[in-house]
């Protein structure tokens, strides 16, 4: 990863006449260890179960990447830090699902800290930018893709044929999310766009009792 940011120096000797001195790659690695450090164990934090702790956790990394709002190579430097550790958990998860049993725990331990850390992420840079539908860093790109998602409010007000049963009871999602849609291409057509979204939300929301269809937004590192 190569990264550029200012980092205070001790005055020099004759600063009117000397031209200020660029940090040295030793200077630049161990700020970036220094910043993934901290991140790994605000990571550890999230995931350790402490609530209270973990209130305070958020806090400091919205503190951390909101104190950067206006410094756009500063917020992205602090964001792409915070992806590197992220993906750093995802791959010694990966690793370790691959070995035995006993490594069950450790994978599931890291994979959880990546998404408590990847999940505090978003809700900060989304509350920062509430529109944005994709972050693109110095070495990173958080790209989302919506999907349309059935939440049921009402299990019993659904209609019979729309519950499947086997040895318990569940809607059946994938019929609802049809059945849905279809209500919206017939309620939407030949609407202009505007029109036809602001039908498609009611008809969304009413076409079937206790269920909606709502659309979800994926985020992934890349």
């Amino acid at each position: 990863m190569s990264v550029a940011f200012p980092i205070t120096t001790a005055a020099s000797v004759s600063a009117a006449s000397e031209a200020p001195r660029s940090p040295s790659l030793w200077e630049l690695g161990a700020e970036l260890q220094s910043e993934s450090r901290w991140i790994a164990q605000l990571a550890e934090r999230l995931h350790a179960g402490d609530d209270e702790d973990h209130a305070l956790a958020v806090a400091d990394l919205e503190q951390s990447l909101a104190a950067e709002e206006h410094q756009r190579e500063a917020l992205q430097r602090k964001a792409d830090a915070t992806c590197w550790v992220i993906g750093r958990l995802r791959g010694d998860a990966s690793y370790h699902q691959e070995q035995a049993k006993r490594f069950t725990a450790l994978a599931r331990s890291e994979a959880s800290r990546a998404d408590a850390l990847e999940s505090t992420l978003l809700q900060v840079l989304t509350r920062l930018q509430p529109e944005a539908t994709s972050f693109r860093f110095l070495d990173h790109k958080l790209t989302s893709r919506t999907a349309d998602a059935v939440e049921i409010d009402d299990e019993d007000a659904l209609p019979a044929e729309l519950i499947t049963t086997s040895t318990s009871r569940s809607p059946d999602k994938t019929s609802i999310k049809e059945r849905i849609k279809a209500a919206i291409a017939a309620a939407t057509a030949g609407l202009s766009k505007q029109q036809a979204a602001e039908v498609a939300r009611g008809v969304a929301a009413s076409a079937i009792p206790g269920a909606r269809l709502v659309k979800r937004r994926h985020w992934s590192i890349r």
